[in-house]
């Protein structure tokens, strides 16, 4: 049996290019592998000919890149439709209907003999090509649901990637989100990077490290708006709301009929499943299925065997990237609000920042701080023993995120942002705790009232949240395209 995977990121690169749904998709990959099936993988909308430098479209076509692991990793070339979605605001229609595409698409598909295709991100492909396969090649076809792409072309529903998004059925809110202006740094950095003449890939590394050096020199303080306790509430109220007549309703509603054909639907949280719902997408298509993977296997294995003593010190830990969204900096504002003297009852920790050099200043004022720079999932193991408590201080919808799902399999209570798919693994109180979202006030008061309990839940019982990663991989149908 020959199974397709789609997605926009490199595998393996893992969390480093595509987050936790790259992660998902290349464990799900070497899965299959192992499983028998033969696997190939197709990613779109990263590589571009030298025509896109002078605004020109370059030839389409579908290339092999390499072998990973046994996985046939394959690209399309000259994509009108670019990943990710952030960097296609000038771009629209293509995402919709792309006929040229869809079909070139479908004929390798039947070349290539596929038996079933798994969608794990669509972004640099159309919505319309879920239907083209359904149609002409009647395989099946599923597609798992890692973020709010479908129905946001932000993915994350923040306005102008910074507040959340609060009038979802404004006929001028998207607009005004997502200009369609023209801007050609990013074509020129893709192709800068993906060159293949070695001194143009120089040249990119060269402008990324000033770029880098320049940004680390001092540190970017966004302001947080309020962010209400009820935001899961208003998202759902207001999803299903399409009065506007413009592009991004239109939009809305080409991707809810793009996953009505698909055979199944999945999504990691029972949150964004309602979220489709409301949308108009058909119940029985939407499966809500918790994620697992292999290297969450070996945190559990390990949790009984490993115990953290607190000798009268809490440690709070923080991990992922320094990306506005995830709200490192509700959790930096949080600790400096502390009560100086109680904080030195308490230890801080933050991995996988790209930049912990540019947080020397913070470092010195705050002797019970440490910062990191990233970590590889098989560093983990080697984490567990130096925290209590993990920290997620984000202020977006969330769906699943892997470092909950790591905390939680390491034995760890979360306290979390009371915002998106959290609220479907977060128990008050029994294997974690809330604060309002993006208020760093209520977190320095919440980690405080927390410092002060005489019992943390901790061990084998909280590693029990999250599903193995075979029966999380078992749990998608792969048999169904037999």
């Amino acid at each position: 049996m020959n199974v397709l995977l789609l997605g926009w990121a490199d595998l393996d690169k893992g969390t480093s290019e595509g987050g936790g749904y790259n992660q998902v998709a290349g464990e799900h990959a070497l899965y299959l592998k192992k499983k028998g099936f033969n696997v190939y993988y197709l990613q779109s909308g990263r590589h571009y000919s030298y025509h896109w430098l002078f605004g020109l479209t370059g030839r389409l076509g579908i290339k092999k890149k390499t072998n990973w692991q046994g996985v046939d990793c394959y690209y399309v070339r000259n994509s009108l439709n670019r990943a990710p979605s952030v960097m296609n605001h000038h771009n629209q229609p293509p995402p919709l209907f792309e006929r040229a595409q869809d079909r070139a698409i479908v004929k390798w598909i039947k070349r290539k003999n596929i038996h079933q295709v798994m969608i794990h991100s669509l972004e640099g492909q159309a919505f319309s090509l879920i239907e083209h396969i359904k149609q002409e090649l009647s395989i099946n076809v599923q597609v798992f649901c890692h973020d709010h792409y479908y129905l946001c072309s932000r993915v994350n529903f923040l306005y102008r990637g910074q507040t959340l998004c609060s009038q979802l059925s404004s006929d001028k809110h998207c607009s005004n989100c997502v200009p369609q202006t023209e801007n050609r740094r990013y074509e020129i950095s893709r192709y800068l990077e993906l060159s293949s003449f070695p001194l143009l890939r120089k040249l990119h590394k060269m402008i990324l490290l000033k770029k880098e050096n320049r940004e680390s020199q001092t540190i970017k303080k966004r302001e947080i708006k309020s962010i209400p306790l009820n935001a899961n509430e208003q998202l759902l109220k207001q999803v299903n709301l399409f009065k506007a007549d413009d592009f991004f309703t239109f939009r809305r509603k080409a991707a809810i009929k793009a996953l009505s054909c698909a055979d199944y639907v999945y999504t990691p949280s029972s949150f964004l499943g309602g979220l489709l719902n409301q949308a108009r997408l058909q119940k029985q298509k939407i499966h809500t299925v918790k994620i697992g993977l292999a290297h969450m296997d070996h945190l559990k294995k390990i949790v009984e065997s490993r115990k953290v003593s607190n000798s009268g010190i809490l440690t709070f830990c923080f991990r992922g990237s320094d990306s506005h969204h995830k709200g490192v900096s509700v959790f930096l504002d949080a600790i400096t609000r502390m009560d100086p003297v109680f904080r030195k009852k308490c230890r801080f920790i933050i991995r996988g920042m790209q930049n912990p050099e540019k947080y020397d200043s913070l470092l010195q004022s705050i002797p019970e701080l440490k910062i990191y720079g990233p970590y590889r999932p098989e560093e983990l193991p080697g984490f567990m023993n130096e925290y209590h408590i993990g920290v997620l201080s984000h202020i977006w919808f969330e769906n699943s995120p892997v470092t909950m799902l790591e905390h939680l399999a390491s034995g760890k209570p979360v306290l979390a942002a009371r915002l998106g798919g959290v609220v479907d693994f977060i128990r008050e109180g029994e294997n974690g705790w809330f604060f309002r979202p993006g208020d760093s006030t209520d977190l320095a008061a919440k980690m405080t009232e927390i410092a002060n309990l005489k019992h943390i839940p901790e061990g084998i019982s909280l590693s029990r949240e999250i599903p193995l990663s075979k029966d999380f991989f078992n749990s998608l149908n792969i048999n169904q395209g037999k």
